[in-house]
């Protein structure tokens, strides 16, 4: 859906809006008000009963002042002169509208303001579609994140496993997809819900100071006691998934697993920092080397 469209969908919203702050601008512009504003003059001794009844907001029309609140502001105002208080209307101790004293700027800005906010909201709306549209055609080779492991391996660029933001950043690159959290999610289900002969793990690696998905044997990970994880959603799905006990802060039940790896690595990945630096501790994107490494992966 192009913007335009969008904006045409939204036509009824953004009609009520432009009126509403095309009255506040007329309102203020021209200064009209419900009744026009008396000018009274009286004695000291009746003061204190006449500004009883004008500031009294509730009687408004009985002291002949209305004004369209909340477009400007309603009240009165009492100046003593010469042993008379003269009455004005307009009180400076009154209670101002929020579009008190509107003009063609106020307006200008507001509907700027507006404009741009639905412009983000589409732009937000698109990418989010987007992303899974294109998830649709991946046709994904459900095995990318398999390859891409021992491809690393292979190379002796890593010793165990890779970050999960990496291989994250590996389909972001393969699919021209958006670095999102729902990228990471489909990611995170890829990997945990994949059959495969050998089984991911979730471990902390020492070698580089960060977690990282390794793969194993059957009878490794029975070796070494790795920890299955609960699948709320459905328990009648395994997930293949395993939890090292260095990695199980985290969490062993599948919803919060996702939730703690999203807080962990959601900005990372949306801002496209995808490499760990093991030497510097510290997240980047992809450097030349490991962009030729990714194209080479089969």
């Amino acid at each position: 859906m192009t913007f335009l469209q969008f904006l045409n969908k939204k036509r009824n919203l953004i009609i009520i809006w432009v009126a509403f702050h095309l009255f506040a601008l007329i309102v203020n512009v021209f200064e009209i008000k419900g009744t026009i504003a008396e000018r009274r003059t009286i004695s000291k001794t009746d003061f204190q009963m006449e500004k009883n009844i004008f500031t009294t907001p509730g009687l408004l029309k009985e002291s002949g002042e209305t004004y369209f609140w909340p477009f400007i502001q309603f009240g009165d105002t009492f100046h003593y002169v010469d042993g008379y208080y003269h009455y004005f209307g307009v009180s400076s101790l009154a209670f101002y509208g929020v579009f008190h004293r509107y003009d063609y700027l106020a307006f200008f800005v507001y509907n700027i303001l507006f404009l741009l906010g639905i412009y983000f909201y589409w732009d937000r709306k698109k990418r989010v579609s987007g992303v899974y549209s294109q998830f649709q055609k991946w046709n994904p080779d459900k095995s990318l994140w398999i390859h891409s492991i021992n491809h690393f391996k292979k190379i002796n660029y890593i010793k165990n496993g890779l970050t999960l933001p990496f291989l994250v950043g590996i389909y972001v690159n393969r699919y021209q997809i958006f670095p999102t959290v729902d990228t990471l999610n489909r990611v995170i289900r890829e990997i945990a819900f994949t059959k495969t002969s050998l089984r991911p793990v979730l471990m902390f690696c020492d070698d580089i100071n960060e977690y990282v998905i390794s793969l194993h044997t059957q009878e490794y990970c029975k070796e070494h006691s790795f920890n299955s994880i609960q699948n709320t959603e459905d328990e009648n799905i395994k997930i293949n998934l395993l939890i090292a006990d260095n990695a199980k802060r985290f969490g062993l039940e599948f919803n919060s697993l996702c939730q703690n790896l999203h807080d962990r690595y959601g900005r990372n990945i949306e801002s496209k920092l995808f490499s760990w630096s093991g030497s510097t501790y510290h997240w980047r994107e992809f450097n030349e080397y490991e962009k030729k490494c990714i194209i080479e992966i089969q």
